[in-house]
């Protein structure tokens, strides 16, 4: 009972939960939440969009940039919605983004595990603002172009990435995630002494 009424009041809670202890437990679920978190820092910040949030705790680092969010819990940003259409370009950089976790993970495991259905709601969101309507094909090939546009970034820096994954599962500052993707700092000092 006292699950179901926390579950009611707060649902996400009760997911996190649940994914903590899975996190805590699974080495594997733990790698590829790591993997995950990595790939979309990197996408993000290859992509131009600021941080907007950078926690350095738990399993891993996790970040949030500053991007098009059509139920953003700010007043200011639902009302930006609800009066403005934006053109697909518009929403090319913050797609990417949200598909960046989950291709990360595909990319190292083949299926991604499903623990960021909040960017995949979000992807959802931006594509039903778009002027004109994104339905059908167009909908499915903006897909794949954010999927293949956040995949040619994690391939074309894989050392970057490498050094990303190993700054999140450590949970060291943003100043060093940055620094482990610009290729200056102490992060690649420690990795180079024997």
């Amino acid at each position: 009972i006292l699950i179901v009424g926390i579950g009611s009041i707060a649902p996400g809670l009760i997911g996190d939960v649940l994914l903590k202890i899975k996190l805590s437990t699974d080495s594997e679920s733990k790698s590829r939440y790591i993997d995950a978190n990595a790939g979309k820092f990197l996408v993000g910040y290859v992509m131009g969009l600021p941080v907007s949030r950078f926690a350095s705790s738990g399993a891993s680092n996790s970040a949030e940039f500053f991007q098009l969010r059509p139920s953003g819990n700010e007043a200011a940003d639902r009302k930006m919605f609800s009066e403005n259409k934006f053109k697909q370009a518009d929403i090319a950089r913050s797609s990417a983004v949200c598909l960046a976790g989950s291709v990360a993970e595909c990319m190292a495991y083949d299926v991604a595990s499903g623990t960021m259905p909040g960017d995949v709601n979000t992807l959802y969101e931006l594509m039903q603002a778009c002027e004109p309507k994104l339905e059908g094909e167009r909908l499915q090939d903006h897909i794949r172009w954010s999927a293949l546009e956040a995949y040619k970034i994690i391939e074309k820096y894989p050392q970057e990435y490498a050094r990303l994954k190993g700054a999140f599962s450590e949970n060291l500052p943003l100043e060093e995630c940055i620094a482990c993707i610009e290729g200056t700092g102490d992060v690649l000092a420690r990795e180079n002494v024997p």
